[in-house]
């Protein structure tokens, strides 16, 4: 599919890396510890926004997060690994903090499934709304 990309981010000190994967219809985060998925996010979706939840269409997983939920993304897509920043928390528990285009966009700890960010309308399975309360 068109404007597929993965990247990956490591901590660097501790054993944690974000990846950033875009499939060409959505965007969603994961915060691994060495192969294992310990946090993920939905990022935002590029496909058009659908009114109704995806989430149980295993064919369309990973799913679009649905209008209810999502705030629609003011920004084009990402199209190069330099608008995607990850700010690493000094000690534990590690904090992911992911910037694009220089917005603070989505927040991930281990454990948070899903994390925290900014195009989430309200909290839903995909994500929480990106606050000054999450970690």
């Amino acid at each position: 599919m068109e404007g597929e990309q993965t990247w990956q981010f490591n901590h660097p000190s501790w054993g944690y890396s974000f990846v950033f994967d875009d499939d060409g219809r959505v965007v969603y985060g994961y915060l691994k510890e060495g192969d294992k998925i310990v946090a993920d996010i939905w990022l935002y979706n590029k496909c058009p926004t659908p009114q109704e939840p995806e989430w149980t269409d295993k064919p369309k997983l990973p799913c679009a997060n649905p209008a209810d939920y999502a705030l629609e993304n003011p920004h084009e897509p990402i199209e190069s690994i330099d608008e995607v920043f990850v700010e690493w928390s000094e000690e534990e528990p590690i904090v992911a903090t992911v910037h694009i285009k220089g917005v603070r966009w989505a927040k991930l700890t281990p454990g948070a499934k899903p994390g925290w960010c900014v195009l989430a309308r309200k909290d839903g399975p995909l994500a929480k709304v990106l606050g000054d309360e999450e970690p």
